[in-house]
């Protein structure tokens, strides 16, 4: 509680204000860290497991503090960072349990002279990786935040002094010093190659989607930032070799990189598409980095019709008259074909321009399947309309994936995500082809071919989202019917969240959720009314057409 009470001298954020659980967990970490230190004053033969624990309660809680102390208004129980991930809290028992089976059944490991060379180095490597960390947070201040912004804050600054001016992600190579370290202050010979081998994994997977979002964000100052400054650690060069074919690999001095960390594509894509304020098109350009000099040049390319730096139902404009009535197909189908070929044509613009060098292409060929739905969904989070390709594809491979029901959870994660986020437009239902105003486009427009373009380019993704969603709520309903309940639940969840987020197909999907009341697993039916009660805990009104969908149920 020391720490809380320490930092409300520096901000105005309201101490009373805080949540009892997070009171609880900076009392539950203050307590560790005293007793802790306790056990070490009184000299217990287990003193490395306590100084582990005085480093976990201090890192924890000083995540807190300096969260408290540069960004008041986003303090929660988060900032602790302790409920981050399941697997940080496996990892975390898994190290424990190590130290005290060889404390049972290796106790001559302790009793060796060597025992106080590897506490000595673990803590003076721990003590270094958390300093870093802290004072690199200390460096970017307000800059700074614990989970990785997809869009640009308008007080968001690039921070290049302190230790920022050494290597560009120093929390990072802090944290995976502290993480590898604490284990051989442990003398745990298993986690510390097996924490080596995850941390380095995260890090390196962390740190290129990082960079693509600075690079959109501050564009060619990033872009010089990367040539003056490396990453700070092997894990710029593991992420650049992972994730890139491996003709033309890049060339790596000591104290900079002669190609950024990230590909040339993703500097390309978030750059030249980056904070463009057009409304209807813009130049794309391609930097091309020479492999002898660590130079950028900038060449232009054609026009595309849609940018990717927007998300696409922003880009619509609001003025269009939207009609009652559908247009009949037969009037309809020759500017369907027209939408349909500038669609085509946009696509392969997009892919002529990234075809060699897409930045995550090597994962796409040789990667694990839940690596691909990664790299799949974060193309679509960039560019859903450039990247609709990928879209049909993890909804093919929802279709294909029944026998491998984890595959098939993740990727009705990732697609819940997209949808939500980037893909239907909040508080309003997609609009098929047939009820867009295109009989008076030519008025519309004005006989502007570029606006007419947009508008057709548009309004047909538009209808090939409404399709698409509509399969995907038909796979709903089939996942629901599962044998295994933990589909089932995972199939629940997201379409109890679709109906709160956002009014397409809401019918369709409130009779799958009350459907499931009469499911024959106890488990669904009650958490299916558990739902539908938060439903209607956001959305009131819904209430009279709940009941009427339960009324069917129990009628029919």
């Amino acid at each position: 509680m020391f720490f809380i009470f320490t930092t409300s001298l520096y901000n105005s954020f309201d101490i009373w204000s805080l949540s009892y659980q997070t009171a609880a967990i900076s009392g539950f970490l203050g307590l560790l860290l005293s007793f802790s230190f306790l056990q070490l004053l009184n000299f217990t033969n287990y003193y490395q497991f306590f100084i582990y624990l005085c480093f976990l309660s201090f890192f924890h809680q000083s995540e807190f503090v300096l969260t408290a102390r540069f960004r008041p208004a986003e303090l929660s129980f988060d900032s602790f960072i302790l409920n981050h991930s399941i697997e940080y809290w496996v990892a975390l028992s898994i190290s424990a349990c190590e130290y005290w089976l060889e404390i049972l059944f290796l106790p001559q490991i302790f009793a060796s002279s060597l025992m106080w060379l590897f506490t000595i180095i673990g803590f003076v490597g721990a003590l270094i990786g958390e300093g870093i960390r802290k004072v690199a947070m200390y460096q970017a201040g307000s800059n700074f935040c614990h989970n990785i912004k997809t869009a640009k804050a308008s007080d968001h600054e690039l921070v290049t002094s302190g230790l920022y001016s050494y290597f560009r992600h120093p929390s990072y190579v802090g944290w995976f010093i502290w993480t590898v370290f604490l284990q051989i202050l442990l003398a745990n010979s298993i986690c510390t190659v097996a924490f080596t081998i995850v941390s380095w994994k995260f890090f390196s997977e962390r740190i290129l989607e990082e960079e693509y979002n600075l690079v959109r964000f501050f564009e060619r100052e990033y872009l010089e930032y990367i040539k003056r400054v490396p990453t700070g650690s092997v894990m710029g060069k593991v992420s650049q070799r992972s994730h890139k074919p491996t003709k033309g690999k890049s060339k790596f001095r000591k104290t900079e990189f002669k190609k950024p960390a990230i590909s040339k594509s993703s500097i390309e894509n978030a750059y030249m598409h980056g904070n463009d304020g057009s409304s209807n098109s813009f130049p794309i350009q391609s930097s091309e980095v020479s492999s002898t000099q660590s130079t950028v040049k900038l060449k232009e390319k054609p026009y595309l019709i849609v940018p990717t730096h927007k998300k696409w139902y922003d880009l619509k404009n609001i003025s269009d008259p939207v009609l009652k009535e559908a247009i009949p197909s037969e009037l309809t189908a020759n500017l369907l074909e027209i939408a349909e070929e500038l669609f085509n044509e946009e696509v392969a613009q997009f892919n002529s321009q990234f075809s060699g060098e897409n930045w995550k292409s090597g994962i796409l060929q040789s990667g694990t399947l839940s690596d691909k739905i990664y790299v799949m969904a974060s193309r679509i989070k960039s560019a859903p309309i450039h990247n609709f390709s990928y879209l049909l594809s993890l909804i093919g491979m929802m279709k294909k994936s029944s026998g491998a029901r984890q595959n098939t959870i993740e990727a009705l994660d990732v697609m819940r995500n997209l949808w939500i986020e980037y893909l239907l437009p909040p508080k309003k239902k997609l609009i098929p082809f047939s009820m867009q105003p295109v009989l008076n486009l030519p008025a519309i427009t004005k006989g502007n071919k570029q606006a007419r373009n947009k508008r057709l380019l548009l309004w047909f993704f538009e209808h090939r989202i409404k399709q698409l969603f509509e399969e995907f709520v038909a796979l709903l309903e089939k996942l629901l019917h599962d044998s295994v309940d933990k589909v089932k639940n995972k199939s629940l969840k997201c379409v109890q969240q679709l109906l709160i987020e956002s009014p397409e197909n809401e019918k369709k999907l409130l009779a799958i959720l009350v459907n499931k009341l009469g499911d024959p697993s106890n488990k669904i039916a009650s958490q299916s009314s558990y739902l539908l009660h938060k439903i209607l805990e956001h959305h009131p009104a819904m209430n009279v057409v709940i009941i009427k969908e339960v009324e069917k149920l129990v009628f029919r």
